[in-house]
This record gives C-alpha cells, sequence and structure tokens, in this order.
C-alpha cells in the first residue's frame, strides 16, 4: 500500500468497527435483533460521536507512521485515545439532551464492546500492514549499543532492512549531518533508528528532523529494542531514564477506571469460578489431604504487604524458591492447576479487595523480593505500579527466546518467574 493509502485503511476500518458495535450492542442489551426503529434512534447520536472519535484518533496519532512498526506504542496510544472517548461519551449524553436519550447501560456495553473490537482490528492490522515489506532504515548509533542487537538486525527481526550504519562516536558532527542526508536522498531510506539518548546525536540531527520530516520518520532505538525484543536493556536505565519516564504525576481519571473495569470484570469472572472451586478442592483433598488454599504475603502496591491467595499445588510453601523442571514439590492436581492457572483464581477476590489489579507486574514473595532488590539496579520502581493477576512475566517466562540475546539475558533480565 502507499503511505497515504494505510491511514485511510486504518480509518475505513475504524469507522466500520465503531459502527458494528452499535446493532451488537443492542443485540447483547435487548437479547434480540434491533428493530429499525430502535438502530435509527441510537444511530443519529452515536454518528455524531463516531466523528469525534476519529478526531481523538488522528490527535493521538492513530494515523501516522509509527503505529505500523511499534505495537507497544499503538496499545497504549489506542487505550489512552479510548479513555478520552469515554469521557467524551458521557458528556455528550448526559449534557446535550438534544436527542432525548441517555442511554446509561446502553452506552457502558456499547464502550466496553467497541473497546474490545477496536483493538482486535488494530492489532490485526499492524500484523498485516507490517508484514508487507520490511521498512528501508538508517540506523544511526554507536558501536556499542547496536552490539547486543546485532542478530536481530541482521535476521530482519526489526522489520527494517538497514541500508547503512553510521557511528556517531567516529564521526564529526556536520559530517555526521550530511552523511545522514546524502543516505536518505541517494537510497531512499524511510526511517531513521537513532539513539537519542545520546546528547550529543539528538543535538546533532535535532535540524535534520525538522528538515526531513515527513519525508523521514525518526524512531528511537530504545523503542524499537523494546518492541522487538520485548525487554528494555538494563544498561540505558540510569538516573536520567527513570526521572524521565518514572515521574509521578496525577493519573485520577486512569486510575478511577481502571479500578472500575478491575471491579467489574472480576466480579464477572468469579461468579463461574466459585461454580469450579468445590470440585478443585474437592481434587486436592483426595490426592494427600492437605489444606485447599495458601495464604502468602507478597509485596504489594508502594512496597505494602498484602496477603494473596491461591489453591495449594505443592506439598510444600515454595519459599520463594525457584520451581525447577520436574519438581518433586508440585503435585499431580497441582502440576495441571498451574498449567491451566486455575490455581490462580482466588486471586480475583484480591482484585476486588484492590490488592490487585487485572493486569500488573506480578507481586514478589518477600524472600525473592529482598534477593531480586540487591541484584537488579532499580528493581524497586516496580512497586510504583499496582501489581497484578496477570503480567509480562507471567505470560511470556515459558515462550522460547526470540534471539541469541534474549537467550544470554541473566534469569532476572528476562522476568522473574511468577511461580518460584
Amino acid at each position: 500500500m502507499r503511505s497515504y493509502t494505510k491511514p485511510l485503511f486504518l480509518l475505513l476500518g475504524d469507522l466500520a468497527i465503531f459502527t458494528a458495535s452499535l446493532p451488537l450492542m443492542l443485540t447483547v442489551r435487548y437479547a434480540e435483533v434491533p428493530s429499525t426503529d430502535l438502530f435509527v434512534q441510537h444511530a443519529e447520536p452515536f454518528a455524531v460521536l463516531f466523528v469525534v472519535w476519529i478526531l481523538v484518533f488522528f490527535i493521538a496519532g492513530l494515523y501516522e507512521r509509527h503505529t505500523l512498526i511499534l505495537k507497544n506504542t499503538l496499545t497504549s496510544r489506542l487505550f489512552n485515545a479510548q479513555i478520552a472517548n469515554i469521557v467524551i461519551a458521557v458528556f455528550f449524553f448526559y449534557l446535550i439532551p438534544y436527542f432525548g436519550i441517555t442511554p446509561k447501560t446502553n452506552l457502558f456495553i456499547y464502550l466496553l464492546v467497541s473497546l474490545g473490537l477496536i483493538l482486535l482490528w488494530r492489532l490485526a492490522a499492524l500484523k498485516l500492514l507490517s508484514s508487507q515489506t520490511q521498512k528501508k532504515a538508517l540506523l544511526v548509533a554507536t558501536a556499542k549499543k547496536t552490539a547486543d542487537l546485532r542478530e536481530a538486525t541482521e535476521n530482519g527481526q526489526f522489520g527494517f532492512t538497514f541500508l547503512k550504519k553510521l557511528d556517531p562516536g567516529s564521526i564529526e558532527k556536520h559530517t555526521l549531518r550530511e552523511k545522514i542526508r546524502d543516505c536518505v536522498n541517494k537510497r531512499n531510506v524511510e526511517y531513521v533508528v537513532a539513539d537519542f539518548s545520546s546528547g550529543a546525536l539528538s543535538q546533532s540531527i535535532a535540524s535534520l528532523h525538522r528538515q526531513l520530516y515527513p519525508q523521514v520518520y525518526f524512531v528511537d532505538l530504545t523503542d524499537v529494542y523494546e518492541n522487538t525484543i520485548k525487554r528494555f536493556p538494563l544498561s540505558l536505565v540510569t538516573d536520567e531514564w527513570c526521572f524521565r519516564y518514572l515521574s509521578v504525576y496525577p493519573h485520577q481519571i486512569y486510575d478511577f477506571l481502571k479500578r472500575i473495569m478491575d471491579v467489574v470484570v472480576a466480579g464477572l469472572l468469579l461468579i463461574p469460578s466459585i461454580l469450579i472451586f468445590p470440585f478443585v478442592a474437592l481434587a486436592i483433598k483426595l490426592e494427600d489431604g492437605g489444606p485447599v488454599f495458601i495464604a502468602q504475603q507478597r509485596i504489594g502496591f508502594d512496597g505494602q504487604l498484602i496477603t494473596m491467595y491461591k489453591f495449594r499445588s505443592m506439598t510444600t510453601n515454595d519459599d520463594g524458591k525457584w520451581l525447577e523442571e520436574e519438581d518433586s514439590r508440585v503435585t499431580t492436581v497441582g502440576g495441571f492447576l498451574r498449567k491451566s492457572r486455575i490455581d490462580e483464581l482466588p486471586q480475583l477476590w484480591n482484585v476486588l479487595r484492590g490488592d490487585l489489579s487485572l493486569v500488573g507486574p506480578r507481586p514478589d514473595i518477600i524472600g525473592l523480593w529482598e534477593e531480586l532488590h540487591e541484584d537488579i539496579p532499580y528493581y524497586e520502581v516496580r512497586t510504583l505500579v499496582r501489581p497484578g493477576l496477570s503480567g509480562w512475566a507471567q505470560i511470556n517466562q515459558d515462550e522460547p527466546p526470540q534471539s541469541l540475546l534474549s537467550a544470554q539475558l541473566p534469569r532476572f533480565c528476562r522476568g522473574p518467574a511468577d511461580k518460584p
């Protein structure tokens, strides 16, 4: 697709999802296919919202080229844009009574349905558009910064074809600018992937950004690293990085909406989960007669201790020790519970209490926290986010390494296993 057709493709898809979510919402709300009159009654005000929401997407940068190469950027921007859209929808219906409806339940259902569908659509579109061709790119970074990324850049994991690599450490500033400009013009480069953590480098190409944009899109090397390898290089985590990205500022609206989602989803999941609790308890008792539940003290939000509940899956408490292959402490029933994640279901109660969120870094057992806190710089930063029922490490710990780089990382760099 040409560059201008990709945003149009995304825009038409977004409109289609917004439109399709409306009859689907009415079907869910009234448990039947909506009548023409009911659909028209809702279509008129929602059509106005669709236009406003698309404008919000434009403002959020969801039709720019970075959404096609950086998956992490897409999901975060999309979520933030939808939060803004939710606020707009609420004010629209309750402050402008012109349309004669205030669809409280309908609006809530519609927002959930549309959020899920738009996320699935955008991820599918990202995969479709980003898999078409490798992007022509120029890599500008020191040899030290690119050494760890050599294999990923050579086998095309980045989605880029690096036509040339420039080391700013061995090139004078004015010469570097000329070399970047020549490479862009002569080789038809679309992207410049550069290490913007280097102050000297960012200053030397600042004027180039103004001259070459929108012909060329500039991407931070660390963003590409994180998006492709799904890790953040610990060598780049410094005091300056923490001050820049981890500054604490108010998130009242975000935290409020996230808390509502946690309570609603956890409540809905807990109802069917309770139905299987007796069968799980019976299986655990029949195997060895031991206790059904265990309670563990873990490190929660802001370093506070929380008590987390699980179905017992081992003969003894793990006490923060790492789980080995074919570990004899795991019972037969416990092995199934762990693989299916059923042992985590009691933690839905922790979500309702506010100890956990649905998604976030898994809370560490005290002993494991003390070990990792000593080994990993800035490890305490993870407590600035409320721990989650499920997190990145838990989802990815069983996946094979994506490259030699991730295979060579220390155990703690790959993310501490949730189940020691």
